[in-house]
């Protein structure tokens, strides 16, 4: 594992091709195993369901569409970034409407400990969402491994 200033990366945080039903599975599911990791709260899955209605964090990029689910630092125990690249479709609400629909291809779990965090954080993976190496590499990549390098090395 190692550290930036702001999040904790581990190998074992990267999901690739999995299927979820839909939002409340994917969420369901994700909560569950990052519980298990010990870095979110038991309240964190119903936290996290609550601030997407409220907060939609589906993203339209230049390149893919992107999700950035996340709850409150009172729900996290250690700062982390998971990544889900769910196998199927699964639908998000625009963040900037909370109406249009998102079917994000790469799915950003974050987990942080203060709020003031979150922007620094958010332009940081704007800029790497406009990176089409980084985004092509995600979505291309077979190995949990390969994803988590290219995450690595962009904090």
């Amino acid at each position: 594992m190692s550290n930036s200033q702001l999040l904790a990366f581990d190998r074992e945080l990267v999901k690739l091709d999995e299927y979820y039903q839909d939002q409340e599975e994917l969420f369901s599911k994700i909560s569950a195993w990052l519980q298990e990791k010990e870095l979110v709260h038991e309240h964190y899955y119903e936290a996290l369901k609550k601030r997407e209605v409220e907060f939609p964090t589906g993203l339209h990029t230049k390149l893919y569409d992107v999700a950035i689910p996340h709850a409150d630092p009172i729900h996290v125990k250690k700062p982390f970034i998971a990544f889900v690249r769910p196998a199927n479709e699964i639908i998000f609400k625009e963040m900037a409407t909370k109406q249009a629909e998102v079917r994000p291809k790469i799915i950003l779990f974050l987990g942080l400990m203060k709020s003031e965090e979150q922007l620094s954080v958010l332009q940081k993976l704007m800029k790497l969402f406009s990176s089409e190496a980084f985004m092509s590499g995600c979505l291309q990549s077979d190995e949990d491994e390969k994803v988590f390098e290219l995450l690595e090395s962009a904090f």
